[in-house]
């Protein structure tokens, strides 16, 4: 198993989850557990069942089953603490990115992450955390 951790963000969980076993998406995130130890926070789950939901009308039972059966064993789960929140606090004034970004990379930054896998450009804002996404 990789030593080096990265966050897993929100939407390559959804694409994944959206397209054949085959997609580009899916071969990525095998790369990355070649690479990498995968952490996410428990706002990562949040917001992919309810993107999954409320966006594509997957239904919960089907957006359970893939977390639990895909994302859930590939990753360890990171825990939100007040730590998280003044850390989120401290990064949503110096880089000045949404919350949720600040919190994941709170979160990040709690469990030793060198990066946050995302296509969300904000997180290059914060120069100690590597974004990673496709090329």
């Amino acid at each position: 198993m990789p030593e080096e951790r990265v966050f897993l963000d929100t939407p390559l969980i959804v694409y994944v989850a959206l397209q054949p076993e085959d997609g580009p998406y899916t071969s990525f995130l095998k790369d990355l557990l070649n690479r990498y130890s995968l952490v996410i926070d428990p706002l990562v789950i949040d917001e992919s069942l309810y993107i999954l939901r409320h966006k594509y009308q997957l239904p919960y039972k089907s957006a359970i089953q893939f977390l639990s059966e895909v994302i859930l064993p590939l990753a360890d789960i990171t825990p939100l603490t007040s730590v998280e929140v003044h850390r989120m606090l401290h990064l949503l004034q110096e880089f000045g990115i949404d919350p949720a970004d600040a919190l994941h990379a709170a979160a990040a930054i709690s469990a030793n992450c060198s990066g946050i896998v995302s296509e969300d450009r904000d997180f290059d804002k914060i120069p100690f955390l590597k974004r990673i996404w496709l090329s």
